[in-house]
């Protein structure tokens, strides 16, 4: 897992490097005083910096919070996961599921384009101005802010740095 910060001039560092700096870390002006409280995220891999939970099974994987209740089946075998709506995963299905509904959207043209539907395709579709894309995007940013929220609400972390694909997806 690489972080960049261009505010900061940091480039290309690793979850080790950031670590290993000092203790006291300034982000576009917030001051971390200790990285206790600091939550990272890609590709839907979240770690609590500082905080070490043990323990067997699933211990850790919010990914398997609840987010919507009698929801999807998520791989876990639970229904209404986090991860089975803000995932890569979840993106594509809901993407899918709007092109079912939806055979106009410029969804098609965009799978077809990239030889099928993939995390990128409802943002590409959404950027050229689809409104179904549009649809699909908001829907998938509102359950990850869900679930972010979520994790504030039981972290509060100093910061919180959100990276992998949606990071980079337009507004």
């Amino acid at each position: 897992m690489k972080f960049s910060f261009s505010t900061k001039g940091w480039h290309d560092f690793t979850f080790t490097d950031f670590l290993n700096t000092a203790e006291e870390l300034r982000f576009s002006g917030i001051e971390i005083h200790n990285l206790s409280g600091a939550v990272f995220s890609e590709n839907g891999k979240q770690v609590a910096v500082g905080c070490l939970y043990s323990g067997g099974g699933m211990v850790g994987e919010v990914g398997h919070m609840v987010i919507e209740k009698g929801g999807d089946p998520c791989n876990c075998g639970r229904c209404g996961c986090w991860e089975a709506y803000s995932s890569a995963t979840g993106l594509i299905r809901m993407t899918k599921e709007a092109m079912e509904a939806h055979p106009e959207s410029l969804l098609h043209k965009f799978a077809a384009e990239n030889g099928g539907v993939e995390g990128r395709t409802a943002f590409d579709a959404a950027e050229a101005g689809d409104e179904t894309a549009l649809a699909v995007c908001k829907q998938f940013v509102e359950y990850l802010a869900a679930g972010v929220t979520n994790l504030v609400n039981i972290l509060q972390p100093e910061v919180l740095a959100v990276g992998g694909g949606v990071a980079g997806a337009p507004d």
